[in-house]
């Protein structure tokens, strides 16, 4: 019987093997916090995080946050490199406490927290999740006033007099137990540590917590009815090229376009990424602003759509988006081309794979903030149905919703969103029927049957003392991105064909009713057997008779050969 050979190691071989196994641990593990910290630079994380560095700057972190009153007169005041080390802490402190509720556990608290006020969060947090609560939180708003500050540079005491906070809680299972904004007012102490740090010392609530309600703005006085128009791509450029490839001459020639139809107002959208996400960037603002003197001078008001093709409703990145949309807002609030702020596009949509708890408290903080930072112009949501434009509707100046079932349902949709919402204005923003017609694929539809579609549509706005409408879409496109239809024909196909003018300016039949004076009696009605002449039809006919013909040649075959075997 073979005996395998025994492996052993001599006190002489661990003498090397040791060593050499501590080296490479050693190395690896250098590779991988090297990279990780690569990793996360690339993706525009606070690096002064990744290495346990406090900032002396707010980093990724534009909370609204500005200083209020007279400063006090005790013959010391922080400069202006100080103040921003005091807020930097003030504001980390927030975020660290978000943070904490994110991973579940007080993390790093000690780093912006000392004494009482580091006692005090640690309990509050670990009181929640002991209950099993899961929290999440963002500040988003704060004013500060500052009372005392020390000769040595070591000590403030100030006021925060507006810290907005919103909070969902949940119960373990995961139901929803509170969300909300929350307006509260806090005394401050803070203090610098032995390493140079401020950090907060004493954080005392002297308000009770009371849900935030906005003050009331004297609203804008506008028309809805007034509202005859349009949402708008070039037909070479829709979507994301749009702004990328941006064309003056196109425009001037669109917009002529949309004059000739008798139209006063053209929807477009700001997609989130593509404008710089929270950095906005100068090149795209411009061409905004482009834009809108355009619009000017062709006498079309603009109504602006925000976060198109943004889906991130996370509480903790709420300042980031809070930044981007302020600072397009404060960039154009101004011009006298524009005409309203839409928030988000169709946003009931995204329901389907986010919280809509969330989604909801997202949407109405972010029409808190528009009509706080621009309460000259409107405000409205653009939902996908009308069933969805009741939520929120106490907060929007406009209810907006998009339409694109049967036109015999839609007086019934619309009276049932009026008794919801009552008196609130109304606009149609967005309806529509492609002119596609396919082979092989069913459902197509001609332009006689748009015209009928937007004549019965818009008999119905008409009806209405305070409705306005923008059809879908100024042209037909050359093509439509995988990233807005997937690459299947039929649904590709139609929407490229949704426009009342065909990709080469061409006008189609529905863009005679456009006119807000145009007589909507004159559509074509169709006769039943001219919905069964379109192509995918004759494709059934051609078909059906081929498959008659082919299977009596295969009768008279085989009865051929039956007669032949016989």
């Amino acid at each position: 019987m073979l005996r395998t050979k025994r492996f052993s190691i001599s006190p002489q071989q661990l003498y090397w093997v040791l060593p050499g196994v501590l080296v490479l641990a050693v190395f690896w593990g250098l590779s991988q916090g090297i990279g990780a910290i690569l990793v996360a630079i690339r993706s525009q994380e606070n690096p002064g995080v990744l290495l346990n560095i406090i900032p002396n700057k707010k980093v990724d972190w534009p909370v609204d946050l500005r200083w209020v009153g007279a400063l006090p007169d005790t013959g010391n005041r922080p400069t202006p490199a100080k103040q921003d080390q005091i807020e930097a802490a003030y504001l980390n402190a927030w975020m660290q406490v978000a943070l904490s509720y994110e991973k579940g556990e007080p993390y790093g608290l000690s780093t912006y927290f000392s004494g009482p006020a580091l006692q005090q969060m640690t309990e509050a947090i670990e009181s929640g999740l002991q209950q099993g609560h899961i929290i999440q939180q963002v500040n988003t708003h704060h004013r500060l006033r500052l009372n005392f500050f020390a000769a040595d540079e070591t000590l403030l005491s100030m006021t925060d007099t507006d810290a907005r906070v919103t909070r969902i809680v949940r119960n373990p299972d995961g139901s929803l137990l509170y969300s909300g904004q929350q307006h509260d007012t806090y005394d401050v102490i803070m203090m610098v540590d032995k390493e140079g740090n401020w950090q907060i010392r004493h954080l005392l609530r002297v308000d009770a917590a009371s849900p935030f309600v906005i003050p009331v703005t004297a609203q804008t006085q506008f028309d809805a009815k007034s509202i005859a128009g349009i949402n708008y791509y070039p037909a070479n450029t829709p979507w994301d090229l749009f702004w990328e490839e941006y064309d003056v001459a196109q425009t001037v020639l669109d917009m002529q376009r949309m004059r000739k139809l008798q139209l006063n107002t053209v929807r477009i959208f700001i997609p989130y990424q593509q404008f710089g996400g929270s950095q906005v960037q100068d090149t795209y603002l411009a061409k905004l602003t482009s834009f809108l003197d355009l619009a000017e001078k062709h006498q079309l008001q603009v109504m602006i759509t925000l976060f198109d093709f943004s889906t991130d409703y996370a509480l903790i990145r709420w300042p980031r988006t809070d930044h981007h949309m302020v600072t397009i807002m404060d960039a154009v609030k101004e011009h006298p081309a524009l005409f309203a702020w839409d928030i988000k596009n169709e946003p009931d949509l995204d329901y389907l794979e986010h919280d809509e708890t969330v989604v909801n408290l997202w949407l109405g903080h972010k029409v808190d903030l528009a009509q706080r930072t621009d309460p000259k112009h409107p405000v409205t949501i653009g939902w996908a149905a009308p069933k969805s434009a009741a939520t929120l509707a106490e907060k929007v100046d406009l209810v907006s919703f998009h339409y694109y079932a049967p036109a015999n349902e839609f007086e019934a949709e619309l009276v049932a969103l009026e008794e919801e919402i009552g008196a609130k204005p109304l606009l149609l923003q967005e309806f529509g029927v492609p002119t596609w017609n396919s082979w092989i694929f069913p459902n197509g539809h001609t332009q006689a049957e748009q015209a009928q579609y937007f004549s019965e549509i818009l008999q119905v706005v008409r009806d209405r003392d305070n409705m306005g409408y923008m059809a879908w879409t100024l042209y037909d496109f050359a093509h439509v991105p995988n990233t807005v239809v997937p690459p299947l024909p039929w649904l590709k196909g139609p929407q490229q064909h949704l426009g009342v003018l065909a990709a080469d300016g061409t006008p189609k039949f529905a863009a005679t009713y456009l006119a807000p004076n145009a007589a909507l009696d004159t559509a074509p009605q169709l006769a039943v057997w001219e919905r069964f002449i379109k192509p995918f039809w004759l494709t059934v006919y051609a078909v059906s008779i081929m498959s008659v013909v082919a299977c009596g040649w295969i009768l008279r075959k085989y009865r051929r050969e039956r007669v032949a075997v016989t």
